[in-house]
Formats: structure tokens, sequence, C-alpha cells
């Protein structure tokens, strides 16, 4: 899955648990919808479930268990762009933020892969920091559908052109 698509099923999955954990049980409460309103909702979770379950199952095994680790820990929230503002505000003057552009932050973890893993040299990938790492920053991998092998792993021409792709592409971006 590549990040939107990950960003699309995370959405999916959050908005269903609180379909059904907590609006309908509330809505149940509540004179605000009938029986059949209540039914709609149901199966609209069922769906919401059963989609969601046949896309997780289509990736790796690993990499599934990582994006269901990633959204234990996230909650959907509404904010106002004031909010938001804000709090980004509030981020850029806090020492514990580095906020760094996402076509310079790729310009440096493109340089990183190319030190790091050409050629990998860990022997079990399921247990290489470097690449939990570009999973935890989102970071684009080489093979989406990867299975057995590294998701990161590449061949020398393709990560030459890719790598100067970003370079040169990011350069004209900054300019």
């Amino acid at each position: 899955m590549n990040k939107r698509e990950k960003a699309l099923v995370g959405y999916i999955i959050k908005f269903n648990k609180l379909l059904s954990n907590t609006f309908i049980p509330e809505f149940q409460k509540g004179s605000l919808l009938d029986k059949k309103d209540i039914t709609q909702l149901k199966t609209a979770s069922t769906y919401l479930d059963k989609t969601a379950s046949k896309i997780i199952n289509q990736i790796d095994k690993s990499l599934a268990t990582h994006f269901m680790k990633d959204l234990d820990t996230m909650n959907l929230v509404l904010k106002t762009n004031k909010e938001v503002v804000e709090e980004y505000t509030k981020m850029q003057k806090d020492d514990n933020y580095c906020i760094v552009r996402r076509d310079s932050f790729a310009t440096l973890m493109w340089a990183a892969i190319q030190g790091c893993c050409n050629p990998c040299r860990i022997e079990d990938y399921s247990n290489c920091k470097f690449r939990e790492c570009l999973r935890n920053f989102n970071l684009e991998p080489f093979d989406i559908e990867a299975k057995g092998c590294c998701e990161y792993m590449y061949s020398k021409a393709e990560i030459d052109k890719e790598y100067d792709d970003v370079l040169v592409k990011g350069a004209m971006k900054d300019e």
C-alpha cells in the first residue's frame, strides 16, 4: 500500500470502529433514528469491515501487522483550520519537533538508503531497524507488494534513477 492508500484504509477502519462502538449504540439510546436507520448503519459497518479485511488480507503479513499496530496509536480528530494553524505554530516553537519539507526529507532518506541498503546486508529483513524507520516515516517503498523480501530492496539502476529524480525535482521545487 502506498501512503495515500494507507490513509484511506486507516480512515475506513477508524471510522468503522467509531460507527460500531460509539455512534450506533448512542443512536440506539435516542429517538433521532428509527430501527430501519439503525439497521442501515449496522449494514454499512459490516460492509466497511469486509472491505477493510479484504485489503488487509491482500498485503504482506508483517506490513499488515505494522499497519494495524500504527492504527492503534491514532485517532480521528476534527479540527477547525484555526486550531490546525495554532498547533503547527506551537510545534514550530517546540525544540522537540523538527519541521522539514517532505521533498527535503525524501532527499535525505534516499541518501540514507544508498548508504544502508546498497547492498542490503541484513539476513532477516523483518528485524531491520532502518526498514522500521522508513515505515514509520511512511516513505514509499520500491516494491509495495514485496513478499519474502524487504519492500525497500532495489537494484542499483533503480535507486540511481529514483535518487536523481528526487534530487533534480526536489532542487527545482525549492528554487
